[in-house]
């Protein structure tokens, strides 16, 4: 077997607990097994983030549509799984700033919380909404989010084999 990541290591034993307490009806503590087995540690990398200039040049170099997504992302420092599912009703234009009301429902946590963005994004995110309808997805290309955050890392990904900015990490490739 290949080696795994200790966080895989810990779901499959988690899955075999249950497997044991459902079908066996063997009744396990998990301080017992937290004594008894020997599980990797995760090892926490410091990653290193994109430089000024390389978010620059990932700009540059989108389409329009997604250069929005671009600088809405930088901006706001949301996930891009909620950014698929924000719709026009969840930003409100009518102040100095656009606030972006990101609901529970799309976030991780499943905390409700607000972002805005900032003036070198307005003018092109005003554009974007002006031709949508309050319950059109902003930036999502596909009302299924697993769909959409998949359509959105492959032409991430495209981009940056363009322009180079293909370095991995060594821990997790």
């Amino acid at each position: 077997l290949k080696k795994k990541h200790p966080n895989t290591i810990r779901h499959y034993i988690g899955i075999m607990v249950l497997y044991f307490e459902d079908q066996f009806k063997i009744e396990t503590s998990r301080t017992i097994l937290k004594k008894r087995l020997n599980l990797p540690t995760v090892e926490e990398e410091d990653p290193e983030p994109f430089t000024k200039e390389e978010v620059r040049k990932v700009i540059d170099h989108a389409s329009s549509d997604r250069k929005v997504l671009f600088m809405t992302l930088k901006d706001s420092g949301m996930r891009i799984g909620e950014t698929c599912q924000l719709r026009k009703a969840d930003f409100d234009t009518t102040g100095d700033t656009i606030q972006i009301n990101i609901k529970a429902k799309y976030t991780k946590e499943k905390k409700a919380h607000s972002t805005f963005v900032t003036r070198e994004t307005k003018p092109m995110l005003l554009q974007r909404l002006e031709s949508l309808e309050d319950n059109d997805l902003v930036f999502g290309t596909n009302e299924d989010v697993d769909t959409a955050v998949n359509n959105e890392e492959q032409a991430f990904y495209y981009l940056r084999e363009k322009l180079g900015l293909t370095e991995k990490y060594s821990h997790n490739g």
